[in-house]
């Protein structure tokens, strides 16, 4: 495979990362359009979402941005490997800034297991027989450590050659500025090389 067609197939692996990965998030007062920074940024509109896509020399990367509220958004990252040896890539190679400021973030599996929780301690092992209650709070510690492992896991992964890694976070927006439009910048970051997307809001 010649080096156009290899690069044409990490985008469109990127791209159908991402369009499975994205929520489904509108918000009606803001609305966030990506600009390509030159021309070998790409952009495609896959499910509603609108992609920005470009290569860099190790790795492809992809991002996509939806409003979920005035304050808050999902971005969704896609990371392929496109070198030949494996490399090291977590959740720290990705952030978002405007201007000066680093925004704030949490990944999906944070934002999920918060949904779960309203405020109310249970104990799924309250009713359980005395005889039967040690071995049901070694289960629920066993599926808590579990369901931890399994998002450092996602949190922190070493990615083989042609292995791509999908990301979800929530974002904790800027106000609006009626004045002078917002403007994000998506950075992800592997191994020393940054790829730096940009996000334009619609006022």
């Amino acid at each position: 495979m010649n080096g156009i067609l290899r690069r044409h197939a990490g985008r469109v692996f990127l791209l159908a990362a991402l369009a499975g990965a994205s929520l489904v998030a509108s918000a009606a007062d803001r609305r966030f359009v990506p600009v390509p920074a030159t021309e070998y940024q790409k952009l495609q509109v896959i499910n509603g979402a609108t992609i920005i896509s470009a290569a860099g020399r190790g790795f492809h990367a992809g991002a996509t941005l939806a409003p979920t509220s005035s304050r808050r958004a999902w971005l969704s990252v896609s990371v392929k490997n496109t070198g030949t040896v494996p490399v090291p890539f977590n959740d720290a190679g990705i952030q978002v800034q405007h201007g000066d400021n680093t925004l704030g973030m949490k990944s999906a599996e944070e934002v999920m297991g918060q949904g779960k929780d309203d405020g109310l301690v249970r104990d799924k092992c309250a009713n359980a027989s005395e005889s039967s209650q040690i071995n049901c709070n070694i289960e629920s510690f066993n599926n808590k450590q579990e369901a931890r492992t399994k998002e450092l896991s996602a949190a922190k992964a070493v990615l083989a050659p042609g292995a791509l890694v999908a990301r979800q976070f929530q974002l904790e927006l800027p106000k609006r500025s009626k004045a002078i439009p917002l403007s994000l910048k998506v950075r992800v970051t592997v191994e020393g090389e940054t790829i730096e997307f940009d996000f334009n809001e619609l006022n």
